[in-house]
């Protein structure tokens, strides 16, 4: 299967790890936000688990750990002092390969959705920026990826709640693109994506599973895309539990991803 856009993994000049903090506490703003978006972005409540992860909450709704055997995600919010202040930090923790362990520095909107992301990778020393906005409904419609080399975006384009289209843009010209559909053989009419999930992220997964990226860009859940025809399975609730495709070579499904529900 090809993959929908070929996402950026942008790689910079080495940068110092140091960065100092402010001794004058008086002159930094609070944190925007203090709460948690999770009722708004999962209408039935967190998924139990995301691939096999188990995620946990604070007493504030906020999501403090995604986590398996393999893997911890922890995430840290308040006034977090860096070069600037920022709002959360997420830490991926890889138990079995430290050197792909990164840091991502979130500030966020008045709206507790993150407008900049500084993304460091711990090992390799590599540092970019991303840049989101988003649309009245609170779904995301473009990430920006900044680096010394240069700037990729992710435009979105939405149709009846959906993600219609997705153009990818280096350096302002039109690299790939990719449009959605709803219905296929098997599912002649739009399916309600109940539980909020997504698949499409070019920023962080565990990040749209904290509440931290706006509502999930997919109102129905979508069918195909230009190049494959998708393949769901779904629990008793009309919850997704498992979403990939049918590999016609192997004759075999291959789940890409799967979640549990409370």
């Amino acid at each position: 299967m090809k993959k929908f856009l070929k996402f950026p993994c942008i790689a910079v000049a080495a940068l110092s790890l140091i960065f100092a903090s402010c001794s004058d506490e008086n002159n930094e703003p609070d944190p925007i936000w203090e709460g948690s978006n999770i009722a708004e972005v999962f209408p039935m409540g967190l998924p139990a688990s995301v691939n096999g992860m188990t995620i946990t909450q604070n007493d504030k709704g906020q999501v403090t750990k995604i986590s398996d055997r393999h893997t911890e995600i922890t995430f840290e919010y308040g006034s977090i002092s860096r070069a600037t202040k920022y709002d959360v930090v997420m830490k991926y923790r890889d138990k079995e390969d430290p050197e792909e362990d990164y840091d991502i520095y979130m500030q966020l909107n008045d709206k507790g959705f993150v407008s900049t992301g500084v993304v460091e990778y711990l090992y390799d020393e590599d540092d970019y920026e991303v840049k989101i906005e988003y649309n009245s409904d609170n779904q995301p419609r473009l990430f920006v990826w900044t680096d010394a080399y240069g700037t990729v975006e992710n435009r979105l384009t939405y149709s009846d709640g959906g993600i219609a289209k997705i153009e990818q843009y280096e350096d302002g010209s039109l690299e790939e693109s990719v449009e959605f559909l709803y219905t296929n053989s098997t599912y002649r009419q739009p399916v309600t994506n109940k539980g909020g999930v997504t698949f499409f992220n070019p920023f962080d997964d565990a990040v749209h599973y904290a509440g931290l990226l706006g509502k999930s860009p997919f109102k129905n859940l979508p069918m195909a895309d230009s190049y494959d025809e998708y393949i769901w399975k779904f629990n008793a609730d009309q919850l997704p539990i498992a979403w990939g495709w049918h590999d016609d070579e192997t004759g075999e499904d291959e789940w890409e991803a799967t979640w549990s529900w409370k």
